[in-house]
């Protein structure tokens, strides 16, 4: 997301697009990987605003050969 636009409900309006296209189609469940760990705001809006949960956690390691 572009800086200035951070903060002002457009990720709302996605989730909100996102959730209403996923129950119109007869989903009950959808994958929402790869969101960052370090990205704390995004994880708070799907874990308290959507109610979904953490799942998996996906890690990369990096080790000088």
């Amino acid at each position: 997301m572009v800086p200035e636009y951070r903060r002002r409900g457009v990720v709302a309006l996605l989730i909100d697009r996102a959730m209403e296209t996923v129950i119109r189609k007869g989903y009950r469940q959808a994958e929402l990987s790869l969101i960052m760990d370090s990205n704390k705001d995004m994880n708070s809006i799907l874990t308290s605003a959507v109610g979904s949960k953490v799942n998996k956690k996906f890690r990369v390691y990096q080790k000088q050969l």
